[in-house]
């Protein structure tokens, strides 16, 4: 088993990029915080009206409507409910940057093909294992909560090193990533289910 922490993780793959949160629900508020207060450059994705708008903006976040955040970022986090996540990805598929990123905190869009990712794209998993309250509450607390990391798809070799400076980044580090893989991470919290 591969566990990496904070000292073993570089910070530079995220060094000037920009990370679209999309959804703001329990693991979006909580990795768009936790990522604002690392230094990330962070804008939330929402759909026109939603009521979580003024919740993120009074929170300090910078709220767009969900197409327009995917293609200001290079770093794209699918953090919606499971089943709306195939209709996201084709509303902002053609808007993401070639050769950008694509990220996930649950194994099962890739797992089971809900979304099929551009060749162009890295494509990678950062999964908290515990709710969104607790990995903020935990950071704030200067502590972090262990989460499991994966790549699916490296279109230009380096989508580890980015994986693993977003799992730094949101606080998972400090206790533990550990290496998996979209059909582990998947199938064991389907299973805990």
């Amino acid at each position: 088993m591969e566990l990496l922490r904070d000292g073993d993780i570089d910070m530079a793959p995220l060094a000037g990029k920009r990370v679209a949160i999309l959804g703001y629900g329990n693991q979006g508020r909580a990795q768009a915080l936790n990522l604002k207060d690392s230094g990330v450059d962070v804008v939330v994705g929402l759909r026109g009206g939603s009521g979580s708008a003024r919740a993120a903006e009074e929170a300090g976040l910078e709220v767009a409507l969900v197409e327009e955040a995917a293609g200001s970022a290079d770093l794209v986090m699918f953090l919606a409910p499971d089943e709306a996540l195939g209709g996201i990805y084709k509303e902002v598929e053609a808007r993401i940057r070639y050769g950008g990123a694509i990220g996930f905190s649950h194994g099962l869009a890739i797992h089971f093909e809900v979304v099929r990712p551009r060749h162009d794209l890295h494509v990678v998993l950062i999964a908290p294992k515990g709710p969104g309250t607790a990995l903020r509450s935990l950071y704030q607390q200067g502590k972090g909560m262990v989460a499991l990391w994966a790549v699916a798809q490296n279109a230009t070799g380096d989508a580890r090193s980015l994986a693993l400076a977003y799992g730094k980044a949101i606080g998972c580090a400090r206790t533990g990533l550990i290496a998996s893989s979209f059909a582990e991470e998947c199938e064991a919290d389907l299973f805990n289910e």
